[in-house]
Formats: C-alpha cells, sequence, structure tokens
C-alpha cells in the first residue's frame, strides 16, 4: 500500500470494532477462501502491530487481504459502524458513552492527541 501510513491501518480496524487478535483471525478466515498462505496467528497479531507503529510496510498479499475484508484506501474508516454514524449537536459525528468506556487511558490519549493536531476532522475521518 504504497503511501499508506499507519494511522489509516489502525483506524480502519478500530472503525471495525476490532482488535488485532480479531483483524488476525479476520484475515486468516479471507486468506483460506482465497486459498492463500498466511503466517500463523501470533506471527500475524507480530506484523499487524508492526505495521501499525509503521516499523513495515504491509506486502501486496496482506493488501489484497485487507482489501477483502471492505478496506478501501480512499475510504479507510467503515461508514456502517454505528459508532461513527450517530449524530450529536450540530451534526456532529458522537461516539456512544458505552462505547468510550470501553477505551483504555492509552487510546483515549492518542485520540485526543490525533483531534488536537487535526488529524481527525469533526465528521471523523482522519486527514492525510
Amino acid at each position: 500500500m504504497p503511501g499508506l501510513d499507519n494511522a489509516t491501518l489502525r483506524a480502519w480496524r478500530r472503525s471495525r470494532g476490532w482488535d488485532v487478535p480479531e483483524l488476525a483471525r479476520q484475515l486468516r478466515v479471507a486468506a483460506g477462501q482465497a486459498g492463500v498462505r498466511v503466517a500463523d496467528h501470533d506471527g500475524l497479531i507480530r506484523m499487524i502491530y508492526a505495521w501499525e507503529r509503521g516499523d513495515h510496510q504491509i506486502s501486496e498479499r496482506y493488501e489484497l487481504l485487507y482489501r477483502a475484508l471492505g478496506f478501501a484506501p480512499d475510504h479507510p474508516v467503515r461508514s456502517d459502524n454505528p459508532a461513527f454514524r450517530e449524530a450529536g449537536p450540530a451534526g456532529r459525528s458522537t461516539v456512544p458513552r458505552s462505547r468510550l468506556e470501553t477505551l483504555s487511558a492509552r487510546q483515549l490519549e492518542e485520540l485526543t492527541g490525533m483531534l488536537w493536531c487535526g488529524r481527525i476532522t469533526s465528521s471523523g475521518r482522519g486527514t492525510r
């Protein structure tokens, strides 16, 4: 995925409500359906973390598996996720309180930082 940054991969995964082990399971299912060999579950988890940290570029094989799961580089965040459709005051996108309560302190800090730096707009989409 040339030019695709690690934050986009992470945002897409989170928009689906998946943790890294769940994404690894989903990628393995997609690989099985496509008849493609992939790393074992634990190895795949380590690879996903490395991609999301920006330590390694994702290969074409895994890019295609991400796409099979619905990833589109030009629309990385899933718009059919209810957490991203609820509208608050002035039509701003909000996240339900129950979803916020499941976030760790680190995740909240990361989201706050992204908002502060302007990497997330009021529509809930990341910027480049």
